[in-house]
């Protein structure tokens, strides 16, 4: 009767760097699962790696660890309050993007908007049809202000894009699993879900150069890549990040605990 009364826990490790189109598809993927059943742990990482302690409600309470250490003690990881449900996850991931993802409760699929993206869409819905009263005149005009409105938009994307962007991944997975490990005495099984959009750049499981131009004649790096974010993957960091990412899955699937990766974008991500 115990293992009946077990949840299942999903540990989602997002990259902070995703766009929040992105965590809109993430969250209404999940949503659309039997997400009631489950409890959730987060991690959210850049620069470094936030656990969200989801047993709080009301607020988006978060300690923050330092890339550079793999693991912390697991049997107090669950006295630290970081299980907890799906509301107070959605809570806290609005909190850290700074956007407010609403579940439409008319859809069977459970999707999520971007609020802003829904207002968008209910203007353009508007303007699509304008009324027939309006002159040539006022017909350019709105025109015009669309068009200035669209080059706006696009010119803020390009500076958003062009901002260097941090990833700290294999210390967060790591956090992770750990969690997940820490939990089994609490829950049926438990997941961890790794959502990023780019190459681990920051700490143990680096894979770039912070030179971005080529090698020498005489290095021994073999193979150099040059994504669009800058970043330049070294073939030696990337051996031994795939080593390193390959024993972080071995020590979860010793203990019964799945890792999932999944990949946004078009940069390379060096991770396999």
């Amino acid at each position: 009767s115990s293992m009946k009364n077990k949840k299942e826990v999903m540990i989602l490790v997002v990259d902070g760097n995703l766009s929040c189109n992105d965590i809109s598809s993430i969250l209404s993927s999940l949503s659309s699962s039997s997400y009631q059943t489950r409890e959730f742990g987060l991690v959210l990482f850049d620069k470094v790696i936030s656990l969200y302690q989801l047993s709080l409600s009301g607020i988006a309470s978060a300690r923050i660890f330092a890339p550079g250490k793999t693991t912390t003690k697991s049997g107090k990881m669950m006295e630290q309050g970081y299980i907890g449900s799906w509301t107070v996850l959605l809570d806290c991931i609005q909190a850290y993007f700074g956007k407010s993802f609403h579940v439409d409760a008319s859809s069977s699929k459970g999707k999520h908007y971007n609020a802003e993206e829904k207002k968008q869409e209910q203007q353009q819905q508007q303007q699509q049809a304008p009324p027939p009263s309006l002159s040539r005149r006022e017909l350019l005009r709105l025109k015009r202000e669309e068009r200035l409105s669209r080059t706006k938009k696009t010119s803020t994307t390009t500076k958003k894009k062009s901002k260097k962007q941090y990833r700290c991944t294999g210390e967060a997975i790591s956090y992770a699993i750990d969690l997940a490990l820490s939990s089994s005495s609490s829950s049926s099984s438990a997941r961890v879900l790794v959502f990023t959009n780019g190459a681990p750049n920051v700490g143990i499981a680096n894979v770039t150069s912070s030179s971005s131009s080529s090698p020498s004649k005489g290095s021994k790096r073999k193979e150099y890549y040059k994504p669009e974010s800058g970043d330049v993957i070294v073939d030696e960091k990337l051996g031994y990040a795939c080593q390193y990412f390959n024993t972080m899955g071995n020590v979860g699937y010793a203990g019964n605990v799945g890792v999932d990766v999944f990949c946004s974008g078009s940069h390379l991500l060096g991770i396999q």
